[in-house]
């Protein structure tokens, strides 16, 4: 919970990096290739990296979830 809150509080793409790594990261463990515990660390992975990128459009939020979902998948 306090990892959305950080997101909530950074702003920007904050919260769909983190949205988009929970997905991930989830689709992850239930195929066992993940501990439930290592969730959050993906999280935070994705939002420092991605956390402070500007939405002006639309299309920069698919292009954030894109490229979140793929840097979680290559982990």
């Amino acid at each position: 919970m306090n990892l959305c809150r950080e997101a909530f509080k950074i702003g920007k793409s904050a919260t769909v990096a983190i949205n988009a790594a929970n997905e991930i990261a989830v689709e992850k463990f239930l195929n066992y290739k993940i501990k439930f515990t290592d969730i959050p660390t993906f999280a935070e992975k994705a939002i420092s990296k991605f956390g402070n990128n500007n939405i002006l459009s639309i299309d920069d939020i698919f292009d954030i979830d894109r490229e979140v979902r793929e840097y979680i998948l290559s982990m």
